[in-house]
């Protein structure tokens, strides 16, 4: 790592434990909000079809319990989904409780999502992920598991469990890299891995046949929206040629409580513009599973992609039905007057990455720190 790149990562990390300092006390899960994400559309198997998503509330990632963890544009927090301290047995008697409600002759797939990774021990205790998955074995109709984890909890003893347990269900990992760049990935994330880490990952899904898909973060803090663009189309080609099965753009949000939010109080962050995700989209081969999340968001975001007032409801069905039905004609002739200020804003010249969220960074430092981080 070069002077320049520690320099700015000492900056960026007493900002970030700064504003963890000044976190709300944790609140009350909002039990009816998740519910509210319950059922969801999908494609399984070529078709459209509801999916079943249960999520966990539990210690929460192990990259924010680092003092200056963890990702910039994360949440969570907020909506009592992470409880530093909380009772195992509790958690596994909510999963169990919230799997009965359903019937999954009509309901093929089932999503169960953590404020982190299903697979970090230090998250949820191994054993009670092994309880987890013995009682989703039982539903006979269920026929695919999606778990999401970051790469460095995918270890050989893991996936040869998982695989053996779940028996003929499908499952998918749905791993985060959100960039390929390392330099992203570190400063303007907030992600502790390396590349090498990914691949290694990678390699242990394909020895054991598990299809895993990937996420990628659009336009996370600090970069342009050209430099976006540029990123996730990148990631998702690099996903691809490591053997991701479908790759997941994430449309970054603007969430209370992150650091993201501040940029965005100060004017220094805007969410990605619709026309970038389209022009993502369009910029991936056509045979290739994409999918866009960030429309429908947990915790609910106070700012997500746009375009203006005319057109932005219309491109978020297109892109919900994008999701479905992978058919990109629905994106033909699409027009609007933003288009203009959109491509205007792609020719944006500005200093080189690390220098400009050296400036940023400064200008932050050089206001009142109670303001920065409370108002």
């Amino acid at each position: 790592m070069s002077d320049s790149t520690i320099k700015v990562q000492q900056r960026l990390n007493r900002f970030i434990r700064q504003s963890k300092q000044i976190m709300p006390p944790r609140v009350p899960r909002d039990d009816d909000l998740l519910s509210s994400f319950e059922i969801l559309p999908a494609r399984y198997k070529g078709r459209q079809v509801n999916r079943v998503i249960i999520a966990l509330s539990s210690r929460g990632c192990s990259l924010f319990h680092r003092s200056q963890g963890g990702c910039l544009h994360c949440g969570l927090i907020n909506d009592g989904i992470i409880n530093p301290v909380f009772d195992q047995g509790e958690l596994f008697t909510y999963f169990k409780e919230r799997l009965k409600k359903f019937n999954f002759s009509g309901y093929p797939v089932l999503c169960i999502y953590t404020p982190g990774s299903f697979l970090d021990n230090l998250e949820i205790d191994e054993e009670i992920q092994y309880k987890i998955i013995s009682l989703v074995v039982q539903k006979a109709e269920l026929k695919k598991i999606i778990l999401e984890s970051l790469p460095q909890f995918i270890t050989e003893e893991k996936i040869k469990n998982l695989k053996s347990m779940l028996g003929s269900k499908e499952i998918e990992i749905a791993v985060g890299l959100d960039s390929q760049a390392d330099l992203i990935r570190k400063i303007c994330i907030n992600k502790n891995f390396s590349l090498k880490i990914f691949n290694r990952a990678c390699g242990l899904l394909k020895k054991r046949e598990i299809p895993f898909s990937v996420f990628a973060l659009l336009k996370p803090p600090f970069l342009t929206e050209q430099e976006s663009i540029t990123d996730t189309i990148q990631t998702a080609k690099y996903a691809f040629k490591m053997g991701a099965a479908a790759v997941s753009i994430e449309p970054n949000t603007v969430q209370k409580n992150t650091f993201t939010w501040t940029l965005f109080q100060h004017k220094q962050y805007r969410p990605p513009w619709l026309w970038s995700i389209i022009e993502v989209i369009k910029n991936l081969p056509p045979e290739l599973e994409i999918r866009i999340g960030g429309i429908v968001v947990y915790p609910q975001a106070l700012q997500s992609a746009y375009n203006c007032p005319r057109c932005s409801t219309e491109f978020q069905h297109k892109i919900q039905q994008f999701n479905l039905d992978q058919d990109r004609h629905i994106f033909e002739n699409l027009d609007c007057i933003c288009k203009k200020q959109w491509q205007d804003e792609l020719r944006v010249n500005t200093r080189q990455l690390l220098e400009r969220i050296d400036v940023i960074l400064q200008k932050l430092d050089a206001k009142d720190n109670h303001t920065i981080f409370t108002s």
